[in-house]
């Protein structure tokens, strides 16, 4: 999501972190609502939980390599890193 929407969305990182959070929570939130109105799934709010924390996740590992690609050296994943 954020390769789809790098131009789009304003160069203020805290804003782009948390307009790609907000998006993944919604999607997680209209698949699960999808999925109590037609009664084809089970709706649970920890999927919602583990799906946004997913896209966290995600988000973390596509600016570690977005920056790592760049050269840049930030520390986002130095705790688990050696």
């Amino acid at each position: 999501m954020p390769l789809a929407y790098e131009n789009d969305i304003d160069e203020d990182e805290a804003k782009k972190r948390n307009t790609v959070i907000l998006l993944g929570f919604l999607i997680s939130v209209s698949v699960e609502c999808l999925q109590l109105i037609t009664k084809t799934g089970i709706f649970e709010w920890d999927d919602i939980i583990h799906n946004t924390i997913g896209v966290i996740v995600g988000y973390g590992i596509y600016l570690y390599l977005k920056n790592h690609i760049r050269g840049e050296d930030h520390q986002y994943f130095r705790l688990f890193i050696n």
